[in-house]
């Protein structure tokens, strides 16, 4: 797959993108809930609204079994799981990527102030 800006990075698979008022979007359910995730996790963090590492690892977890249950066991699933699973897993990857980003930079200004 040529990766364009036009696509995001997403594969377009038509059955499995959202259709919002009758037109079809570009990017997958999941790959829509993941994006939707990531921004929730930006706002958890600047409430400091911060869960335990092992809750994020959770939230993707989820993702990554439904996505696996569709790819090699064959079972089916549809856009709305797709989108819900899409939303933790996109949650969980945001909040390790931020929390991580927190403790490197607490750690930075430690160390050199």
């Amino acid at each position: 797959m040529k990766i364009t800006a036009y696509h995001l990075g997403c594969h377009g698979i038509p059955e499995r993108c959202l259709v919002i008022n009758g037109r079809r979007m570009h990017i997958c359910a999941r790959c829509a809930g993941s994006n939707i995730g990531h921004i929730i996790a930006l706002v958890m963090v600047i409430a400091r609204i911060i869960p335990a590492w092992w809750v994020s690892l959770l939230m993707l977890g989820v993702m990554m079994t439904d996505w696996s249950l569709q790819t090699f066991a064959n079972i089916p699933s549809n856009n709305t799981r797709r989108l819900i699973t899409g939303i933790l897993g996109g949650i969980g990857v945001g909040l390790l990527i931020w929390t991580g980003l927190m403790l490197l930079i607490s750690y930075l200004t430690r160390l050199f102030y």
